[in-house]
């Protein structure tokens, strides 16, 4: 009974092992004097706020569910992306802890084998901005989102 209920058990997990890629994201950098570090956000298949529209992926969420700090580089990996869609955007941030808006995303689909997919992000994140940007850019999301403005398609 254990060894069949063990079996059940790996051989449900296999497959997601099996089929998670690493996607090893870059960008250029941000130019910004004081800045500490970057922030990489993203969304994946599994995530809520995923629609199928037009046999397209749109991940329709104004924030994404998912974010790691990186530190001062310009490269980093997301491990263990099961196969389907993703998008991925990046934020700079300085010694302050102000933190600009997020890059342009960058968006694909994770293929049905192991293996690392390379993601650039074409437009660096902007300098990192001080509070009353940050509640200007607050207020043009929100409007985004009112007017169903905010979607990202991959």
């Amino acid at each position: 009974m254990i060894n069949r209920l063990m079996l059940i058990i790996v051989v449900a997990l296999l497959p997601a092992t099996v089929l998670a890629a690493t996607l090893k994201v870059s960008w250029d950098a941000n130019t910004e004097e004081d800045l500490a570090g970057y922030r990489v956000y993203y969304a994946i298949g599994g995530d809520p706020e995923w629609q199928a529209e037009r046999g397209r992926f749109v991940f329709s969420g104004s924030s994404f569910p998912h974010v790691l700090d990186v530190g001062n580089v310009t490269v980093c990996d997301i491990e263990d992306v099961p196969v389907g869609p993703y998008v991925v955007a990046v934020t700079a941030y300085d010694a302050s802890e102000n933190e600009s808006g997020y890059s342009e995303p960058a968006s694909g689909y994770v293929p049905g084998e192991k293996g690392t997919v390379t993601v650039v992000v074409d437009s660096p994140p902007d300098p990192p901005k001080g509070l009353v940007a940050r509640i200007i850019e607050s207020v043009i999301s929100w409007i985004k989102g009112l007017f169903g403005l905010s979607t990202r398609t991959v």
